[in-house]
């Protein structure tokens, strides 16, 4: 019988679930806090703060996956070239050539138009 491996977790997942985690918990004990009649303000500074980085740590999740995703697009362009060389005449070859190289301009424009908008991004920092 075949032993199974268990898939480990990659570590963005992880960091975007502990920071889930830890946003969750700082929401829950500020609630029952305010419950029982404690002063909220530690726990105001404590979500908005936990708040903003399991929101970053979404987006950047999300620009990772997009950088992922353009890459497997490309390394099947490469495989799709090597594919077709033998069935295809010189002209017909050519003409997929003439999309392919559109198709790559335009995952070329995404991917520096996410890198553009990571670079260039202002920190929300809240101030309290």
């Amino acid at each position: 019988m075949r032993a199974q491996h268990k898939k480990r977790m990659e570590a963005s997942k992880r960091l975007l679930l502990c920071a889930g985690i830890i946003f969750a918990v700082s929401v829950a004990i500020g609630t029952i806090a305010a419950i029982v009649g404690a002063d909220p303000t530690f726990f105001m500074a404590v979500i908005g703060i936990t708040g903003g980085v399991f929101g970053s740590a979404i987006v950047s999740y999300e620009n990772k996956a997009k950088m992922e995703n353009v890459v497997k697009i490309k390394m099947a362009i490469i495989k799709f070239r090597l594919a077709i060389q033998g069935y295809l005449t010189p002209e017909q070859i050519e003409q997929v050539e003439i999309d392919i190289q559109a198709l790559e301009a335009a995952i070329d424009g995404k991917i520096d138009d996410t890198v553009a908008q990571v670079v260039n991004q202002d920190p929300d920092i809240p101030n309290f």
